[in-house]
């Protein structure tokens, strides 16, 4: 289950953290074009000692991509 944490503004660019299970994803939008700029993905401090799994990285990814756009778009009053 997804769950935005926090969006944030930082000179040119936003960036969207946002709870996926146990980790925590940033993603970096750019300001002027939407586009996303890069992303980093961190376990929680509570981790339960589980790596996270190449087969899982592509999914989330794209629901993080998905949700940061939309966030964007909503805050540019577009969407």
């Amino acid at each position: 289950m997804l769950r935005p944490k926090k969006v944030s503004l930082e000179g040119e660019k936003y960036l969207v953290e946002v709870q996926v299970q146990k980790r925590t994803a940033t993603v970096q939008v750019d300001l002027a074009t939407g586009e996303i700029k890069g992303f980093q993905i961190e376990e929680s401090t509570e981790s339960s000692g589980f790596a996270f799994s190449k087969r899982m990285l592509f999914p989330v990814v794209g629901v993080v991509a998905v949700i940061a756009v939309v966030v964007v778009l909503k805050l540019m009053g577009i969407f």
